[in-house]
């Protein structure tokens, strides 16, 4: 059965502070505390209300996310996700027609909430040939773009801010950067302030026409409370099952779902996880951050193979990791090396995200013309 458009007459929610509420959903791009979302913030006529980043992840992220802005009041939805696809692009450990999907769900969100989403497309070091020139350098950058004009959503292209920047500065643009995926601080909060900028010039047009379509949901399915590790750092609190080399796991997922990523704990985590449904994988999730006296780093990372959740739903076991085939690896792991080998082989684990069957849904589609916000309307 196909649903019905909202209502006309839903009421919009007030605005007490006459401001434009921003909500931020990003890499660690958007969490640096001298980086763009500070400047952002500190715009006339701006508030930033929420920001749900979460930093080295992959889109799947959002199903993890998107609940936490449910009962948030906020006009614009900020998404910054490319540099994270990029870095994983350049190993050749991440397949874009997962963006492509998970960013319909986006779309479906936003326009079920009636909020404008806003792309924001960061450039890294390698798009300007530096510290080398790599083949897929600006592949995730052009695919976004590609993906917003499609769906005539709003977007800010960093690259073009970065290359314009760097020719009034009379510099290359590899050196406005502080590493390879990290603006500097000063860049960063310039582009804060122009985006501030653009984005004031949406509010009062028009936001959206309905359709239905067929598409895709992600959910985050936790694992089990018991037997569980209680994590902390001073912005949230995680639970996760802390699993060895005897220990076996059942996560229930709901019929006919895939997995698509995992959320771990990666200060915590230096071994493969076995993935097993209808087939099983072993993805690889050890990773160069591994620190036992850290106590989170939460990350959500894709995987090339979804599995297809089988009757129990999905067992998860830990093995040591290996560069063999049958491994598939993470674009966090290091080259050829392995954990040492008297390293004794731990995942925590706080969940899993499944794509879930499609189904039709209101699809939500500016009215106006694509806006690339680094530039004139077009």
């Amino acid at each position: 059965m196909k649903p019905s458009p909202p209502s006309k007459n839903r009421p919009s929610a007030e605005k007490p502070t006459g401001k434009i509420r921003l909500a931020i959903l990003g890499t660690s791009n958007s969490v640096m505390r001298d980086g763009y979302v500070m400047s952002l913030s500190q715009k006339r006529g701006i508030q930033v209300v929420a920001n749900a980043s979460l930093g080295s992840s992959h889109a799947p992220m959002l199903a993890y996310r998107l609940p936490d802005l449910e009962a948030v009041d906020f006009d614009i939805l900020i998404l910054d996700l490319c540099v994270n696809e990029q870095r994983a692009i350049y190993r050749n450990l991440y397949d874009l027609a997962l963006t492509t999907d998970v960013f319909t769900y986006f779309l479906d969100w936003c326009g079920r909430k009636r909020v404008t989403p806003v792309v924001l497309i960061l450039p890294d070091q390698l798009c300007f040939g530096h510290p080398s020139s790599h083949p897929r350098a600006n592949e995730v950058h052009d695919h976004y773009v590609r993906m917003c004009i499609k769906n005539h959503v709003p977007y800010f292209d960093g690259r073009r801010f970065v290359k314009a920047l760097a020719k009034s500065r009379d510099t290359a643009p590899a050196n406005l950067f502080k590493d390879i995926q990290h603006l500097t601080p000063e860049t960063a909060q310039l582009l804060g302030k122009r985006l501030g900028n653009r984005i004031k010039g949406l509010m009062g047009k028009p936001t959206a026409r309905w359709s239905i379509a067929r598409s895709h949901s992600y959910q985050f399915v936790p694992v089990p409370q018991q037997d569980t590790v209680e994590r902390k750092t001073s912005i949230a609190t995680v639970r996760f099952a802390r699993m060895g080399l005897n220990t076996n796991l059942t996560i229930a997922c709901p019929p006919r779902c895939h997995v698509v990523a995992v959320a771990l704990n990666m200060s915590q985590t230096n071994a493969a996880l076995k993935i097993a449904g209808d087939h099983e994988l072993t993805k690889r999730f050890d990773n160069a951050y591994y620190d036992p006296n850290r106590s989170m780093w939460l990350v959500i990372w894709s995987l090339i193979s979804p599995v297809p959740t089988g009757i129990e739903g999905v067992r998860l076991s830990v093995t040591a990791s290996s560069i063999a085939s049958d491994q598939e690896d993470n674009d966090h792991s290091r080259l050829n090396i392995l954990p040492p080998s008297d390293q004794e082989p731990v995942v925590e684990v706080s969940g899993i995200i499944v794509q879930t069957p499609s189904r039709w849904k209101l699809r939500s589609r500016m009215k106006h013309r694509v806006i690339n916000l680094i530039g004139a309307s077009r």
